[in-house]
């Protein structure tokens, strides 16, 4: 009984995890920590843009994740420090990984 209760507490965490998290964890899961950091820092100024881009690519974004998972994720780009949440988040995960 509890594992199976650790399996749903784990199940609602992963729905319901910050898009930024989500996003930095799979881009360093697949090495990509720098080329993510130079592109976020590069596109800064245009985070909004960004954001509004994702929404606009959303039908063609299903494949790789729910439409409310991008939606969520362009909120989070539109804001201004959207992009330097990730940078850092990716900059956490990718110190933690190489402990």
């Amino acid at each position: 009984m509890n594992a199976e209760h650790q399996e749903n507490h784990e199940k609602d965490r992963s729905e319901n995890a910050d898009p930024i998290e989500k996003l930095a964890d799979k881009l360093v899961g697949w090495g990509l920590t720098t080329p993510s950091i130079i592109f976020c820092e590069s596109f800064k100024p245009l985070s909004f843009l960004l954001g509004q881009a994702l929404r606009f690519l959303e039908p063609f974004l299903s494949f790789a994740a729910s439409r409310e998972d991008v939606n969520r994720l362009a909120s989070a780009l539109e804001e201004r420090e959207g992009l330097e949440k990730l940078v850092e988040a990716i900059e956490r995960l990718s110190a933690s990984e190489s402990r």
